[in-house]
């Protein structure tokens, strides 16, 4: 069992702290190649909250049919980066509700493995379809093929 500690560098990484606690031969293997072992760290809750403070609330939830009635599944979007998490990257598309691109579902990623690294960064602008509008202000978003498009279901 792994016993390390961690802690969140300036750059928002996580780094092993104590590799005495790593047991046995990792911690030698890794005490010998001094390798960088560090992790992606975001606060992807607080990158969505900083553009849209009201997310997932009563009052968020409360217009969301007035939105959703604006929208389609296979509507073409376009919208910025304002977060990447460990599963994708959220998108403001101008809907007053942040939308997320699933990591597979980001172009090239049936293709080849995507890693943390591969996402798309903060600011940068996509362009994605949408394929799934929940009842509850989800907004999902794909850059693969249309077939994977339902609506009236919740986004997952």
């Amino acid at each position: 069992m792994l016993d390390v500690l961690h802690r969140r560098t300036r750059a928002g990484r996580i780094e092993v702290e104590n590799l005495s606690r790593v047991p046995g031969d990792a911690c030698r293997y890794l005490a010998e190649k001094r390798l960088d072992h560090t992790l992606p760290q975001s606060d992807w809750e607080a990158d969505i909250r900083a553009e849209f403070p009201d997310w997932q609330t009563d009052a968020a939830v409360e217009r969301w049919p007035a939105i959703k009635e604006s929208l389609h599944v296979g509507q073409s979007v376009t919208g910025n980066v304002i977060s990447r998490a460990p599963f994708g990257v959220w998108l403001d598309i101008s809907v007053k509700q942040p939308a997320l691109l699933l990591v597979v579902n980001v172009d090239g990623a049936n293709k080849k493995g995507i890693s943390f690294a591969d996402y798309p960064q903060i600011g940068i602008e996509l362009t994605a379809r949408i394929n799934a509008l929940g009842d509850k202000g989800e907004i999902g978003l794909t850059q693969q093929n249309p077939d994977r498009m339902i609506e009236g279901e919740e986004a997952k």
